[in-house]
């Protein structure tokens, strides 16, 4: 037998278990997983107190993203201003350009905090917020998710559970939370990783989304 053939016989034994060990299907593997990412502010001199000043480059993969603004509300009061354009709210989505750097300004800060402003791009349809309990006495996992589709069609997906899944159907610019529980013998850890799957609909195509969510133990 050719030496090339044994080699590449071993990777695809290598990969087939790699599938099996992260309970993935060969079309799985194919699927892209879209990260939530922090995008990176430059602060700027500001033109006053109480002022912040950002630049902000935007790479044209992220041309298609959901992005949001997570503000420091005790510290700064006034509405955020990207490229002189106010924002209604800190969802910042088309105000964007990706040919240049982008201005932003937060005003009416009362003092002078490490880091008021965060800036984050996640997917269109993605877990925007997630905890979870394990209740000792019960061996219960208990977890609250919230999935948010900022598309203008619904979106379907399933969510990904130790052992199990579940089916979530999200209307056009919306939000659906849901109190999921499984029972468990036990729980090791501190983490888990949740992993949506949202499928091909008229607008994106298929993808997943993951999301770390902090286990606290409790006993009732």
């Amino acid at each position: 037998m050719p030496q090339s053939f044994k080699w590449l016989n071993l990777l695809r034994i290598s990969a087939f278990l790699l599938f099996c060990k992260l309970g993935l299907t060969q079309d799985d593997s194919v699927v892209p997983t879209l990260k939530s990412e922090e995008i990176k502010l430059v602060e700027q001199t500001p033109n006053g107190e109480g002022e912040h000043r950002y630049l902000v480059s935007l790479p044209e993969q992220f041309r298609n993203r959901h992005f949001v603004f997570l503000v420091d509300r005790s510290a700064c009061k006034a509405n955020l201003a990207v490229n002189g354009n106010v924002l209604p709210s800190e969802d910042a989505n088309d105000v964007f350009r990706f040919d240049k750097s982008n201005q932003i300004v937060l005003k009416n800060c009362v003092e002078r905090t490490p880091q008021p402003l965060q800036l984050f791009a996640h997917p269109k349809v993605y877990i925007s917020e997630a905890r979870g309990n394990y209740d000792i006495g019960r061996r219960l996992l208990q977890l609250d998710v919230t999935i948010r589709n900022t598309l203008l069609n619904s979106a379907s997906l399933s969510l990904n559970l130790p052992g199990s899944s579940e089916d979530f159907f999200v209307g056009p610019e919306t939000s659906q939370t849901r109190s999921i529980s499984v029972h468990l013998k036990s729980w090791v850890g501190n983490s888990l990783i949740l992993v949506m799957h949202k499928y091909p609909e008229a607008i994106e195509a298929e993808y997943r989304h993951m999301r770390i969510v902090p286990i606290s133990r409790i006993s009732k």
